[in-house]
Formats: C-alpha cells, structure tokens, sequence
C-alpha cells in the first residue's frame, strides 16, 4: 500500500488494520487508510484504479470523501478500507485446534 500511495502523491495521516473475518475457506482482512487533503483527482482516481487492479486481488469495500470546499471541489481527503482475500489452509487450522 505504501508503493501505490508514495506514487500517486497520496499522503497517509493515519491507517489500522481491521480484525479479520472469516469466511469459508477465506480470510477477509481489510486495512483502514485516512488521507490528507489532496490536491489532485486525477491522482486519486488513479490511486483507486492502481488498488482495484493489483495483483493482490484487493478491493475497496467502503470509503468516505469529504470536499473542503465544497465550491471548488478539487480538494478531497476521506478514508478508505481496502480489503483483501487469503485462502486459509484447512489442514493447518485443524491441526492448531487440536
């Protein structure tokens, strides 16, 4: 996540990673990113192309703007989280439970 927003000129103020889901054979985990005000929509439309087109299989399952002038709403900041699948191996989760 760092590469795609040092490229896209989107600077981080603050992210956390959220508590897992589990779901059938999969584990959701989804990371929380708050952005600063940034000056550019063509970086932050390309930011959010670069994230739901990575090799990762990431989406984005919820995110909030906030225009600070609502006038000139070239100015956005928000947050997004960005969450992604892993194939949890069955075999090895059996063998911790027991």
């Amino acid at each position: 996540m760092k590469r795609l927003t040092e490229k896209n000129g989107i600077n981080i103020r603050s992210f956390r990673i959220l508590e897992p889901k589990e779901m059938n054979v999969y584990r959701k985990i989804s990371l929380q990113i708050e952005f600063s005000p940034t000056p550019s929509l063509l970086n932050l439309s390309q930011f959010i192309y670069d994230i739901e087109h990575h090799e990762k299989e990431l989406m984005i399952s919820e995110l909030d703007f906030l225009a600070l002038n609502p006038r000139a709403p070239n100015s956005l900041q928000g947050s997004l989280v960005i969450s992604g699948l892993m194939k949890i191996n069955l075999d090895k989760e059996k063998g911790r439970e027991q």
